[in-house]
């Protein structure tokens, strides 16, 4: 479906590898196209940013 080798999908499931953005649309469009209704964040959700959300809350 990607023409992508089976240790590729392989890396970025076990976090040796990390896809690229292109990638990420790719999926997305592949699972959309197979029925999925989904969006980029829906299927990568963006990380939060603890240390960002700590120092927003404290009073200074």
């Amino acid at each position: 479906m990607f023409g992508w080798r089976q240790s590729r999908i392989s890396n970025y499931e076990n976090g040796t590898r990390k896809p690229t953005l292109n990638d990420c649309r790719l999926i997305v469009e592949k699972f959309n196209q197979l029925g999925a209704e989904c969006t980029l964040d829906s299927v990568f959700p963006p990380k939060s940013d603890e240390q960002g959300d700590e120092h927003a809350n404290s009073s200074v």
